[in-house]
């Protein structure tokens, strides 16, 4: 079954923001005005924020399991929350000026359990 989230931290935007031009930018597009990745395959960041459903535990979920294409990067939980919040600052689908991250310096991320014991494994992770 699904495990609730434990308690509500703080996300750092700008921090997220920073972490993904740092570690995720080699082959995803992270900024909101980039539409194409460098490398085939990399979904852009805005292109996974708008995606219908793309929730907090959901980017937890994928952020944390395998990709065929992708290496296997592991983030600090902080850091982690924070890339999370960048993305979802990202979606497009909310209220015009919704998380944007110009916006918001923080958003709230829940702390999550085992999210591929939690999530049944649905991004292919092994």
């Amino acid at each position: 079954g699904l495990v609730a989230p434990a308690s509500a931290q703080e996300a750092d935007v700008s921090a997220g923001k920073a972490s993904a031009e740092r570690v995720c930018a080699q082959c995803h597009a992270v900024q909101a005005s980039e539409d194409l990745s460098s490398a085939a395959g990399a979904t852009p960041f805005q292109e996974v924020a708008n995606t219908p459903g793309m929730t907090e535990y959901a980017l937890s979920v994928w952020l944390q399991s395998s990709h065929p294409t992708m290496p296997n990067i592991v983030l600090e939980q902080d850091e982690l929350r924070n890339v999370i919040a960048y993305i979802r600052s990202l979606d497009r689908t909310q209220e015009p000026d919704g998380l944007r991250p110009e916006n918001h310096r923080q958003a709230r991320i829940p702390r999550v359990g085992n999210p591929r014991e939690a999530a049944g494994k649905p991004f292919g992770g092994p």
